[in-house]
């Protein structure tokens, strides 16, 4: 009885690195959108739960690929 041939290290390595190769262009172009809603609302607007949600997702991915939020550029108590 043949079974499914094993997947190989070189497709799954491969897979990943593709993976890495997309995932900031596409981190960069959901904070872009992100970013033109928010202009777009002004700043008093309240978010809902859903996009307070989003926006810390978003920033919790972009802090795990080295971006920094707009407050964590500052430095010290300022």
């Amino acid at each position: 009885m043949a079974r499914f041939k094993n997947v190989s290290r070189t497709s799954r390595s491969s897979k990943l690195r593709a993976l890495m190769v997309i995932a900031p262009i596409a981190l960069e172009l959901l904070s872009q959108y992100r970013n033109s809603q928010k202009a777009k609302r002004g700043r008093l607007y309240r978010p809902s739960k859903r996009e307070q949600m989003f926006d810390s997702i978003l920033d919790q991915a972009n802090r795990r690929f080295g971006r920094q939020s707009k407050s964590g550029k500052r430095g010290g108590f300022f």
